[in-house]
């Protein structure tokens, strides 16, 4: 996270509101997801609740993949970055001679 020509407490600054904002956001799906539940609980019958179910698996599955992403954007480059020291460590290999 480089940013040219900008000082340390505008960073800050700049990060916290990114923070909060992603905290905010946390909180609202909660609460959306506790209306449903809610609303589940008050169905009488499975057909009512299809809806909501369906709605409320295929959100967790949006939010499992969203997750399953932002993992694989920090562990990719590190474990390549990790390998590649390691390979760069490793004698080179040399090339056999082999009579036919």
């Amino acid at each position: 996270m480089k940013r040219k020509g900008k000082n340390l407490p505008a960073i800050i600054n700049e990060r916290e509101r990114e923070l909060e904002l992603q905290n905010l956001r946390l909180v609202a799906t909660i609460r959306n997801m506790d209306q449903d539940i809610y609303r589940l609980s008050q169905c009488l019958d499975f057909i009512a609740m299809r809806p909501i179910l369906q709605k409320l698996t295929s959100e967790t599955q949006a939010r499992m993949a969203d997750e399953s992403d932002r993992i694989r954007r920090l562990l990719v480059p590190e474990i390549q970055r990790t390998y590649n020291q390691h390979a760069a460590a490793l004698p080179k290999p040399t090339k056999r001679i082999t009579k036919r």
